[in-house]
């Protein structure tokens, strides 16, 4: 069975379906581990605690912080919210919302109903903040990977605040459309890996951390992500 991540736009309503039955069974007290709570817990804590900061996950100038792992603690992150998702529905694929294509927040994750049953909050959707495909082609363009990951992090945080709620806090993956969103910076890393300016990230043989059943290996491990099991359409 094919691992290829879709543009949202392009699922069926029994893919979306699918999607949104595996995100309920991971959610409350009996779903298994790890559950989805596991998952908003570790990315509060990469952006909140001394010790999170320490993995290096996101750039915070007004701490000093900057975020050497970005790309590739999100890639493990993702993958590991995938892979659990599929043991519940084997066919689901985290798909990726293309901001500069779709103006709007994807129609299946704006259902009150669904929303209040994660208990995800969101804000004045703002779609003039959503990147541009002049602001993508520049970015894709740079290089050594050090200017890259920087300039695509900093291109990825207006559309946090875009949706704003839980997205526009480190609770952010209580909202699952933050998966879609950064499905498709992690589309954007895998077209850049596949160009000719493509370099390796100086911290290659660094761990990911914290090591445990979402975040695994070194960054070196998800530098492809045909290695890790699957691809975009």
């Amino acid at each position: 069975m094919s691992n290829v991540r879709k543009d949202q736009s392009k699922l069926s309503p029994q893919e979306w379906s699918q999607l949104i039955d595996a995100v309920d069974q991971t959610h409350g007290v009996d779903a298994v581990a790890p559950a989805y709570r596991a998952f908003v817990a570790l990315h509060v804590d990469a952006m909140t605690t001394a010790v999170g900061m320490s993995w290096e996950v996101h750039t915070m100038q007004g701490m000093g912080m900057v975020g050497h792992k970005f790309l590739a603690w999100h890639r493990r992150y993702l993958r590991s919210l995938e892979l659990r998702l599929q043991q519940v529905h084997p066919e689901v694929r985290i798909p990726y919302w293309d901001w500069v294509n779709a103006r709007e927040i994807p129609a299946p994750l704006t259902d009150p109903a669904t929303l209040q049953r994660w208990s995800v909050t969101r804000g004045t959707f703002d779609a003039t903040l959503l990147p541009t495909q002049g602001l993508v082609d520049e970015v894709l363009k740079l290089t050594p990977f050090v200017a890259f990951q920087g300039h695509l992090e900093a291109l990825h945080n207006p559309v946090h605040n875009a949706v704003g709620g839980d997205m526009g806090t480190a609770r952010s993956p209580n909202d699952p459309l933050f998966f879609l969103h950064h499905a498709n910076i992690d589309r954007l890393w895998a077209t850049w890996e596949d160009s000719p300016q493509n370099s390796n990230p100086p911290h290659a043989t660094d761990d990911l951390q914290p090591t445990g059943p979402i975040i695994s290996g070194t960054v070196s491990d998800v530098l492809s992500v045909n290695t890790l099991g699957y691809s975009y359409e």
